[in-house]
This record gives structure tokens, C-alpha cells and sequence, in this order.
């Protein structure tokens, strides 16, 4: 008896929470809000990018991108394949 009315008690609550707007934490095994939208979100695979290899001045494929820092010139984009390390 006693177990039940703590059930309907936390049901009650758990109903004005969401009324007001206020989040629940995950249960666990769960993902969270973020990680759950992460996932629907989530971009193809392999994908063309909006990046040109610095070396051959083709678009390069989101697997085989590999940006550079260069001091005085900022970010460098080149295939994997055509970054040697000096």
C-alpha cells in the first residue's frame, strides 16, 4: 500500500515538473538530450567538403582531410596522402 501511493506521489511530481519545464535526468542506460540529438544530427559518413588541398588544389573528402596550423597563415587543408610532416 505504501509503495503504491509512493508511485502515484512521484507520478504526480514527475507530471508538475513537466509542466513547468523542468528536465529530468536520463535513466540509467539512457542517452542524454544533447547526445540523443547529437545522434540525429549526425552528418554523412564521408562527405565532400568546402576545403582545397593547399597541394593539389582539388576538393578534398571528409575522411582524407587533414588540417594544418601554420603560424602567420592560419589553417592549411590537405589530403592525407599529401601532408609530409618537415
Amino acid at each position: 500500500m505504501i509503495r503504491q501511493a509512493r508511485t502515484i506521489q512521484l507520478a504526480r511530481q514527475t507530471d508538475r515538473n513537466q509542466a513547468k519545464g523542468v528536465q529530468i535526468m536520463p535513466k540509467k542506460g539512457e542517452l542524454s538530450k544533447t547526445a540523443r540529438a547529437s545522434l540525429a544530427n549526425r552528418e554523412e559518413v564521408n562527405h565532400m567538403t568546402s576545403r582545397i588541398c593547399a597541394k593539389c588544389g582539388e576538393p578534398i573528402m571528409l575522411k582524407e582531410l587533414q588540417p594544418v596550423k601554420v603560424v602567420g597563415r592560419g589553417m592549411v587543408y590537405y589530403h592525407k596522402g599529401h601532408y609530409n610532416v618537415q
